[in-house]
């Protein structure tokens, strides 16, 4: 059954809320929602305290407060933005001695950039999720992101069979595309592929939430995804699935570049 625009609308405000917490605050992000639920629950405000402990549920899968009465099953949320999408502070503070280096000088050369991604894959385990098992047979499928692809890897006729070559190809021409390459320009792209993150775990989540995905036990991508009804939406479900892990692992290596490059940690527009 179709959701009506009040609830879809209510859906998007709760992503949105969750995701823009988890990339402020990284792994503090319960503390924080629920630190602001209980000041707004003093003063009585009841709307503001819902949409703002949806990031609790976002973590820990459980139920909203009593006020909403609603189960979220967030499949793309938890895995993307929890695991993924945590920007450079949250990077620099736990892996600062052991991610690559890599230069301005090395950008332009793409065995230098290859090497920088299979690396930081390596040594970062929220990275290394982007060669899961799922991930590996949707892109063998032929399933590509649609958003956040500013420079196609496959244009004029290339192709990949490989995920990880194909999202190395793509951070290395998006890294071209930074022009002039100084901090202003390349915060302004990495907040952009951040915009583009929350297109996706906004799209995966609500479709997460509407075929009521099982996140509460352990989560078999092949068994829940077959609860998506055949057709366009399971298409767009595996497709903003992948599209979310691309970017996700992206945003934690353009944060970690950024610091490399300007000597100082990104910082999401939330914070600045």
């Amino acid at each position: 059954m179709a959701k009506g625009a009040a609830a879809m609308n209510r859906e998007r405000e709760i992503f949105g809320v969750a995701n823009t917490y988890i990339r402020e605050h990284g792994e503090d992000a319960v503390i924080e929602a629920a630190m602001r639920a209980d000041a707004l629950l003093d003063v009585g405000d009841l709307d503001g305290q819902r949409v703002t402990e949806v990031p609790i549920s976002v973590s820990f899968v459980g139920a909203l407060s009593s006020h909403v009465k609603l189960v979220l099953s967030i499949t793309a949320v938890i895995t993307v933005a929890v695991f993924l999408v945590l920007d450079g502070i949250g990077i620099a503070k736990a892996q600062s001695g052991d991610l690559p280096e890599i230069s301005s000088k090395q950008l332009p050369h793409q065995e230098r950039v290859a090497a920088f991604v299979s690396t930081f894959i390596k040594l970062d385990p929220m990275a290394r999720e982007l060669l899961n098992p799922s991930n590996r047979t949707l892109f063998a499928e032929g399933y590509r992101p649609k958003i956040g692809i500013p420079h196609d890897p496959e244009a004029n006729g290339r192709t990949f069979s490989d995920i990880q070559a194909y999202f190395t190809s793509k951070l290395y021409l998006d890294l071209q595309g930074v022009t002039p390459l100084n901090q202003s320009s390349f915060q302004s792209f990495t907040d952009q592929v951040g915009r583009w993150a929350d297109q996706t775990v906004i799209c995966a989540g609500e479709l997460s939430i509407e075929y009521n995905l099982n996140v509460e036990n352990r989560f078999i991508f092949k068994t829940e995804v077959a609860k998506v009804p055949a057709g366009v939406e399971r298409e767009k479900f595996k497709r903003c699935w992948l599209n979310d892990f691309i970017l996700g692992t992206e945003l934690r290596m353009l944060a970690w570049i950024h610091w490399q490059l300007f000597g100082a940690l990104y910082v999401s527009p939330e914070k600045r």
